[in-house]
């Protein structure tokens, strides 16, 4: 079975770059004011640019919620991972997990 490496001093600042630049990331809408027009187009326009911002927004969140998971799931893995290799005798068969840090 194949060794499964994580070197988290490589993969932590990866996950720190995604959560600042998510973070960073403006879904505010500008609030575009048009001129008074009573045309349903103007209203529908909108109505669609309300919408985007909502998706962007949740999106945004999502996200985020998924780079927590996945980093909390990596920490759990090299927690294991030193709890284990503490634990086992070398010498032992199968595939093996090893955090680097």
């Amino acid at each position: 079975m194949a060794d499964i490496r994580i070197n988290q001093s490589e993969v932590e600042p990866v996950f720190k770059s995604v959560q600042a630049k998510t973070s960073e990331w403006d879904t505010t809408s500008p609030n575009v004011q048009f001129s008074n027009s009573s045309l349903d187009a103007l209203q529908k326009i909108l109505q669609i640019e309300e919408n985007y911002y909502q998706i962007i927004n949740q999106y945004k969140e999502t996200l985020l919620k998924v780079e927590q998971d996945a980093w909390s799931n990596i920490e759990a893995l090299i927690q294991t991972e030193q709890e284990l290799s503490g634990q086992i005798s070398s010498g032992g068969g199968g595939g093996q997990i090893h955090a680097i840090k």
